[in-house]
């Protein structure tokens, strides 16, 4: 198989790469996301079902910490809704 980078503007493949290259962009520039030593996963019940809450850096240096919350459901969750745990 050969794999084309020649996607059209504005299809999926072309919006994955772009995706892709954020993510990228994102690793390098925050040493939370390059740090595979303090990482934490939690599942936080809420009244629509579930969301993922995932830490990666260290919690107690809240600048090298960033915190990531999915919505698992297909209901709508405001930010005020969300309580999460601690990460250890």
């Amino acid at each position: 198989a050969i794999l084309s980078w020649n996607w059209p503007a504005g299809s999926v493949h072309a919006g994955l790469r772009t995706l892709y290259r954020e993510l990228l962009s994102l690793r390098r520039t925050h040493p939370a996301l390059r740090d595979f030593t303090h990482r934490f996963a939690a599942l936080v019940p809420n009244d629509s079902g579930g969301l993922l809450h995932v830490v990666r850096g260290d919690p107690s240096q809240p600048k090298n910490c960033v915190h990531a919350v999915f919505n698992l459901t297909a209901q709508p969750v405001s930010a005020a809704q969300i309580v999460l745990p601690v990460a250890r």
